[in-house]
């Protein structure tokens, strides 16, 4: 039987992890079966405009399937890095003290605050123009490291399936070889059969 050329399984998982300006990156990929080239993420809002540049680099390497990108950033020292969006927080305040015109009671908790949209950000400041393409550059760089071992894994998964297919099809040939064999006399046996009815 021949053998099935670069079989790929449409399920797999790669991980990798980058460091850069004391920060450790963990990125996740896990492919699963799908018509299109579907890519979700889950990341940090701060990286959202590197979207259009991680699935292009995605695209180049798969053409099909969904694709589900995590990715995460954490400080040398272990905590998750989070600040104050100070600006963001005056403008609730203010918010708040206007609807109090309006006879509104009540007072913002800290609670209340967090709860908010963008009141916490991962980065203390917004980076540079130079500082983004860095970011973006090193991101792209450990996505190709997760889509390395994530294309592995659907190779070897391809490679098992198509090593099943083909004992399956080897098993299917020997049967119609055993039933072309059987076939001479099956017909012998109906035709005695009819004899003795006759």
């Amino acid at each position: 039987m021949d053998v099935i050329p670069m079989s790929l399984s449409m399920t797999g998982f790669g991980q990798s992890a980058v460091a850069f300006e004391g920060y450790r990156i963990t990125i996740e990929v896990k492919s699963v079966n799908h018509r299109y080239c579907e890519v979700l993420y889950r990341m940090p809002r701060e990286w959202s405009c590197h979207e259009d540049a991680l699935k292009r680099v995605i695209q180049s390497r798969i053409h099909r399937g969904r694709i589900d990108v995590y990715m995460n950033k954490v400080s040398d020292a272990g905590q998750a890095t989070a600040a104050l969006n100070h600006a963001m927080v005056q403008s609730y305040l203010k918010a708040a003290e206007e609807l109090g015109t309006y006879g509104a009671e009540g007072k913002l908790t800290v609670q209340d605050l967090l709860s908010l949209p963008d009141v916490l950000m991962t980065g203390v400041e917004q980076p540079s123009e130079e500082k983004r393409e860095q970011w973006r550059d090193l991101l792209c760089e450990g996505l190709n490291l997760a889509l390395d071992e994530l294309l592995a894994m659907r190779s070897q998964e391809g490679a098992f399936l198509a090593e099943d297919i083909l004992l399956r099809l080897d098993r299917i040939s020997a049967l119609h070889s055993e039933l072309e064999a059987l076939a001479p006399r099956v017909t012998e046996e109906y035709r005695g059969r009819l004899r003795q009815r006759l």
